[in-house]
């Protein structure tokens, strides 16, 4: 559960940004 904390905070991002969310946004190497 927790692996998708972090996609979720990118939406979330994209979201406040009002940025449409990418189809497959790119992962960072980390």
């Amino acid at each position: 559960m927790w692996l998708l904390l972090p996609e979720i905070c990118m939406q979330a991002w994209f979201d406040l940004f009002g940025m449409r969310r990418p189809a497959a946004p790119p992962k960072d190497p980390q």
